[in-house]
């Protein structure tokens, strides 16, 4: 009997694939997980990015959140507006932050910093000051009545540049500083910063703690007298606060793209002493009351989400700010603002 033919095309029983079928799978499965890598990598990268960004948002939120609340607690507020003519702060009354703080050394001057809002507020005396059997130390002597003192509290924007670079995320970061009018952390010795004058002369005369907030505030400091001291580093010396200069919060977009004019009567709370400039990255419009209006203070932030969100991107970005086109740095941006009032008012006779 013949043996029947092979059809032809068919592959024996038994047999299994050749070769090219092998490679041609291995192919097809290589392109199919390929593509699957690549959208599970998208959707990581995407999902990272949108949490970095949501992240950063929350805590700008927070963070104007508490700038408001601290100035909504002041009692006075400087502004940036002075008459070189005739010496004194323009038609407002209110003293400037740069000319007559700043540069006298009554706030500090860390570098590569900008002073962005100066004013006072009442702070609770630390329990520092109150010994074990409940007396007042000698520099908070003076304070028995109100339990309270006078705190002159400044924000600045900071750039992240050389050693704080690798410290800080974005570019840019916002400090707190505190000036109170005696060491904080032990309460035995007064603030040489904010008592100026001869020792025989009453601290009243160089702080305000008159009981008519505007004489004080505006009376102070009395420039007629040369501080006993002046800031070493930045930073005033003899006297310690471990809270003084907090960081409140990093992921600041620093920029030196100028801030819009503020609106009518309204003046900047603060500039860059070196240019006199005030940037778009962070910053205040105070508003110039007089009388018995209280004043209200806008706010205005940017913060940047690109170093939590892409940090190769970031690198580039840091490396080169043209690296990273406009629309794609838009993307990392987050624009915020707010208004408050003070409490207090330049008329107040009780």
């Amino acid at each position: 009997m013949k043996a029947k033919q092979q059809i032809k095309g068919k592959k024996p029983q038994g047999q299994g694939f050749t070769l090219i079928e092998l490679l041609v799978a291995s192919l097809m499965a290589s392109l199919f997980l390929a593509a699957t890598i690549s959208i599970v990598v998208q959707v990581m990268r995407l999902d990272r990015e949108e949490t970095g960004r949501s992240e950063v948002q929350s805590e700008l939120t927070q963070l104007m959140d508490y700038i408001q609340r601290d100035l909504s607690e002041s009692l006075f507020v400087y502004s940036d507006v002075f008459d070189s003519a005739t010496g004194n702060s323009a038609p407002n009354g209110i003293p400037d932050m740069i000319e007559i703080l700043y540069d006298n050394g009554y706030i500090p001057n860390p570098p590569n910093s900008v002073p962005v809002v100066s004013f006072w507020k009442f702070e609770p005396l630390p329990d520092s000051c109150v010994d074990a059997g409940g007396n007042l130390l000698p520099a908070a002597v003076g304070f028995e009545q109100l339990r309270n003192v006078y705190v002159l509290v400044t924000y600045y924007l900071r750039e992240n540049t050389g050693a704080d670079t690798t410290d800080w995320e974005g570019t840019g970061r916002i400090t707190r500083y505190a000036m109170w009018p005696f060491d904080q952390n032990t309460c035995t010795a007064d603030n040489p910063v904010t008592i100026v004058g001869p020792p025989d002369r009453e601290r009243e005369a160089y702080f305000p703690f008159d009981p008519v907030p505007r004489d004080g505030f505006l009376a102070w400091p009395d420039l007629s007298q040369t501080p006993v001291i002046q800031p070493v580093d930045g930073y005033p010396a003899a006297w310690g606060n471990a809270n003084a200069n907090a960081v409140l919060a990093s992921n600041i977009f620093f920029t030196e793209d100028l801030a819009p004019a503020c609106p009518a009567n309204y003046s900047y709370g603060g500039s860059d002493p070196a240019s006199n400039e005030t940037y778009a990255s962070f910053y205040t419009c105070v508003r110039q009351s007089r009388g018995d209006t209280p004043q209200d203070i806008q706010i205005f932030l940017t913060g940047i989400s690109m170093d939590r969100a892409n940090k190769g991107l970031f690198t580039l970005y840091e490396d080169n700010p043209i690296n990273v086109d406009p629309d794609t740095l838009s993307r990392y941006l987050h624009s915020l603002q707010t208004q408050t009032f003070s409490r207090g008012v330049f008329a107040r006779t009780e």
